[in-house]
């Protein structure tokens, strides 16, 4: 797949992974993660942790991704970010998303970004109907969502679609890269 270029280098194409707490992100990142990869995409990931984190906690969102095949994995939160790639040190700085994209993702194919809500640009909203729902973003930056009952978007999926979800995702890829 041949990445967008931008200033002479490869940029990645990013999706948000949008939804409440507790309404499945994570998950369907763990999920769809090992599908994309399966099908020769390059994906990195970045982890929104609103209220802080603690760096290497077993079992956090992070460590979740990592253990599902995101190489890098980026954990920002309101004190900074800690960067998971083999060989590099942890940051403690707090650059905006594209800026943190551009310098740590350039080899990737595409990023799934967990959080950042008030971040424009495409995004995959996750909903549950027994999870208090966030104000949903405008209708145009939804690639699809993956629901379990009708919101009204144009493409709503199940969670046990993550064939179709990774389908969709490989192929919003590589119409932003130009390539086949």
């Amino acid at each position: 797949m041949r990445s967008l270029e931008k200033g002479g280098h490869r940029v990645p194409v990013v999706v948000t992974i949008r939804g409440s707490s507790g309404s499945g992100k994570t998950t369907f990142v763990e999920r769809v993660l090992p599908v994309l990869r399966s099908r020769g995409l390059r994906v990195g990931t970045v982890k929104h942790a609103s209220h802080g984190f603690t760096a290497d906690r077993a079992g956090s969102d992070s460590a979740r991704h990592s253990a599902a095949g995101s190489e890098p994995v980026l954990l920002v939160g309101p004190e900074g970010h800690v960067l998971f790639h083999l060989n590099v040190e942890p940051t403690v700085t707090r650059p905006a998303l594209g800026e943190l994209v551009d310098r740590y993702f350039g080899d990737r194919d595409l990023v799934l970004v967990e959080g950042f809500s008030s971040e424009g640009g495409p995004c995959v909203l996750i909903s549950r109907r027994e999870v208090i729902p966030k104000a949903p973003p405008p209708t145009d930056l939804v690639l699809f969502a993956v629901v379990d009952e009708p919101l009204g978007y144009d493409l709503e999926l199940s969670s046990d679609d993550i064939t179709k979800a990774a389908d969709m995702l490989v192929d919003h890829a590589r119409s932003r890269a130009g390539g086949p």
